[in-house]
């Protein structure tokens, strides 16, 4: 959600990746047999920009997300969303852009409603598998929560900007 490159380098050189291209299904990524990540670039944020991220798993540290969502969010001197990016984790092949629920608080005033409408089509961007950790539907149900609390998180930290 941050707009990050990625830089790689192996054998034939140095390469810039967006991060939105770097997966490309589970475990597996552009990045050739002998090539590695050396940086990660974020470009600078604008003035009333936010983000946060929400994880769902069974304890805290280094344990395996059920789900996990991250929002970014501009706002322009109006107050109406600028710039919107929601992402999703463990609700998919690879982690996923909702880019149905960015299209939603586009050019618009950041209220419940809509929030809650992006929160909802996040979900229904997912599509989580069913494993011994938890089931897709639970999984679903948890990204649209996770959306709206991150989603209030970045708007909370982007109004700060302003």
């Amino acid at each position: 959600v941050l707009k990050a490159d990625i830089v790689a380098e192996g054998p034939d050189g140095k390469k810039e990746i967006p991060v939105d291209a770097l997966f490309t299904g589970p475990g597996q990524t552009v990045l050739g047999p002998a090539e590695v990540i050396t940086a990660i670039r974020l470009p600078e944020p604008a003035a009333a920009a936010g983000a946060a991220d929400q994880k769902l798993g069974r304890r805290e540290g280094m344990d395996c997300a059920l789900v996990g969502v991250a929002a970014a969010l501009s706002l322009d001197p109006g107050g109406a969303v600028a710039e919107a990016r929601l992402a999703m984790a463990s609700c998919g092949p690879v982690p996923l852009r909702a880019q149905s629920a960015e299209a939603i608080l586009l050019g618009g005033a950041p209220d419940e409603d809509r929030l809650r409408a992006a929160a909802r089509a996040a979900a229904g961007n997912s599509c989580p598998i069913s494993d011994m950790r938890a089931c897709s539907e639970y999984r679903q149900e948890m990204v649209e929560v996770l959306a709206y609390r991150a989603l209030c998180a970045a708007l909370q930290s982007a109004r700060g900007g302003l």
